[in-house]
């Protein structure tokens, strides 16, 4: 159970908008809930550096496998980490497979650049996180 379940089946509704992320966006007394705090894009290149590590998606867990798949058929993958699933565990799981600046999927026959924002910490290669107005900017 998260903090903003426990709150909220407390009775402190209100004070569960400032507990983290919940399961959708909800206008309250504090505003809307928390945005996504982790965040992976995949777009796709036909070029990757000679010193690029690379990860291969058939090596990938189950878990972070459907992370990465949605990543690459949407562009990006989006999870509020406190809400300890399965999603938000793959997430973090991938994140600390990444190398630097320099790390590419590889995926079928493709490569995909990666862009990793976890809370605070952004790493990638060469993705940029789209435009909260691109996709539900909250949890």
């Amino acid at each position: 159970m998260n903090r903003r379940s426990l709150l909220a089946s407390l009775g402190l509704a209100p004070a569960s908008m400032l507990a983290g992320c919940s399961g959708s966006c909800s206008q309250g007394f504090f505003g809307t809930s928390m945005p996504h705090d982790g965040e992976i894009t995949v777009k796709r290149t036909d070029t990757v550096p000679e010193q690029a590590t690379i990860i291969r998606f058939s090596e990938l867990s189950d878990s972070e496998q459907s992370i990465l798949q949605t990543g690459v058929d949407d562009g990006v993958v989006r999870a509020c980490l406190d809400d300890n699933d399965e999603q938000a565990s793959a997430m973090e799981s991938f994140s600390n497979r990444m190398k630097g600046e320099e790390t590419y999927l590889e995926y079928k026959t493709n490569h995909y650049a990666l862009g990793v924002r976890m809370a605070d910490e952004v790493y990638g290669s060469g993705t940029a996180p789209l435009s909260e107005s691109d996709v539900d900017p909250c949890c």
